[in-house]
């Protein structure tokens, strides 16, 4: 027992000292791996964009993206809402993301140029009564973000506590240039 307790010392102080050799040879010394990117570029959208928006509700039928069922549709077609009245004009003028304080989950933040408020605060409001959500939309129709009532606030929109996949995908909504 003595005699393995002082091989496995000698060991230990052999791989700690990395003066061991094999055969003669000794290690090569190992080449650094260059450290990862700390700093990953966050996804950001910086340009006037002109959307609609309005308040709509959740479509839970069969008949999803039905354009002659009055509804406005996801991209990928897969998830529509019914629009209660008229979309109304507003302009984009940022999305970014960013790690929250607590590092556990993020936070987007949709900036509206400042004479988007009002058409966001009715429809909020109307999306508020509804039990609703405010829709962003392209001009097509299409539904880039929705947001419940109480996310708006003036002309920002802010989701909070999003993982990465979902807050990066949610900038990455209003870069139409893909």
């Amino acid at each position: 027992m003595e005699v393995a307790r002082s091989t496995l010392v000698a060991l230990v102080a052999c791989i700690a000292v990395a003066g061991c050799s094999a055969g003669g040879h000794t290690a090569a010394p190992s080449t650094p791996v260059p450290a990862a990117e700390a700093s990953p570029t966050l996804p950001h959208v910086s340009a006037r964009l002109p959307l609609l928006v309005q308040p709509g509700l959740t479509v839970m039928a069969p008949d999803v993206c039905d354009p002659e069922r009055h509804r406005v549709c996801s991209r990928t077609g897969q998830q529509s809402w019914a629009p209660i009245g008229d979309p109304h004009p507003v302009t984009l003028l940022e999305a970014s993301t960013h790690l929250n304080a607590e590092h556990t989950s993020w936070t987007t933040v949709l900036r509206l140029d400042p004479a988007s408020a009002a058409a966001l605060a009715r429809a909020s409001g109307a999306a508020a009564r509804s039990g609703g959500l405010v829709l962003l939309t392209t001009n097509d129709h299409e539904v880039l973000a929705t947001a419940r009532p109480d996310q708006v606030s003036g002309p920002r929109i802010a989701f909070a506590d999003l993982d990465k996949p979902a807050a990066w995908n949610l900038v990455g909504a209003f870069d139409l240039h893909e």
